[in-house]
């Protein structure tokens, strides 16, 4: 089985931000389990600050089992997310590190698009002063419509 390793400093302010909240965690995370394999992870909380005054949730981890990429296990669990955050949130909100194409392609065709605010593309540097500082770029899906 392969799995798919984040940095320590990454795993670590996740476990520390749900040690600290779990209660906003356990409503927006799950697991994707087929016959005792796990296949896939979503791990998201709500914003703690509106996006343009509107509720948000955010997704803070996304990852499939790479034996079992292709087979719409992510769709299965964005979708998921998606309807159990409809009708409470206005938004699903997420970043995503600027040159990860094929992520960003995924997310757009399940109804993210780019984060504009007053024109120019939303931005967040990651790990910064870092060996592994990078850019992501953030993105949004109205769940309003």
């Amino acid at each position: 089985m392969n799995i798919q390793f984040i940095s320590y400093e990454f795993a670590e302010s996740i476990c520390e931000d749900i040690y600290n909240n779990i209660n906003l965690y356990s409503d927006y995370s799950f697991l994707y389990i087929d016959r005792d394999i796990p296949l896939g992870i979503i791990i998201a909380s709500p914003l703690k600050h509106n996006i343009l005054s509107k509720k948000a949730c955010e997704i803070k981890y996304l990852s499939v089992n790479p034996d079992f990429s292709g087979r719409g296990i992510a769709s299965s669990m964005v979708g998921h997310l998606k309807k159990k955050c409809s009708g409470y949130f206005d938004y699903l909100y997420l970043t995503v590190y600027e040159n990860n194409s094929g992520a960003i392609e995924f997310y757009k065709k399940m109804g993210f698009s780019p984060f504009m605010l007053n024109g120019k593309l939303k931005t967040v540097v990651r790990d910064p002063g870092t060996r592994i500082e990078h850019t992501d770029i953030c993105m949004t899906c109205d769940l309003t419509v």
